[in-house]
């Protein structure tokens, strides 16, 4: 008989004040799973000025996932070029993100059920890396767009990328994504993951 599911770590890098879609959904998944009565946990880029009220309210832990990653802005054109082409062929600066999501949850007690919220996809590579070598972790992996299967980018992602993608979607128990369309976006050896 499984465990019953009492503590849940959510893994975002967008969260309460960001005014976006992704932090409005992650928000208000994690007050929800509070009122439910869940013993939740969130790791995130803390902002203790107006998200320490909110996890008081609603009774959830913040740990902080580091300082934010920013790309350089600037008007240089030489600049701009190589800030593109690191973000094109390398996911820079959000890769970055993959090892403070590695680093921090490493560290962390393991949760009943760990959710990882996508926007960047770095996010989900950082928790496969953290949970290498580990059994027995229940991880649901949430994605917006498709990563490799995304076709409203100006620009294709390398091909190397597959082999991430690959491996943590191996390691995932549940991809959830937003609409029924998506999942032919992903590797179909995946596709019975899906929800």
């Amino acid at each position: 008989m499984e465990k019953p599911i009492h503590t849940i770590l959510v893994v975002s890098r967008s969260f309460f004040p960001m005014n976006t879609p992704r932090a409005f959904r992650t928000t208000e998944l994690v007050k929800e799973l509070c009122r439910l009565g869940y013993d939740i946990t969130v790791v995130t880029f803390h902002k203790p000025e107006s998200q320490d009220a909110l996890a008081r309210e609603y009774g959830f832990k913040i740990v902080n996932l580091g300082t934010e990653i920013t790309a350089p802005t600037g008007t240089n054109i030489v600049t701009r070029v190589i800030y593109r082409l690191l973000g094109l062929f390398l996911e820079y600066p959000s890769i970055r993100l993959s090892y403070f999501v590695k680093r921090v949850v490493s560290t962390l007690e393991k949760p009943d059920l760990l959710i990882s919220i996508a926007a960047p996809h770095t996010i989900h590579w950082g928790i496969a890396w953290a949970l290498r070598g580990k059994q027995g972790y229940k991880w649901i992996a949430d994605c917006g767009d498709p990563f490799m299967g995304n076709t409203t980018d100006t620009y294709r992602k390398p091909f190397y990328f597959k082999y991430i993608e690959k491996w943590w979607c191996r390691k995932a128990d549940f991809i959830t994504v937003p609409i029924q369309n998506a999942v032919k976006a992903y590797y179909p050896e995946f596709r019975d993951k899906i929800k």
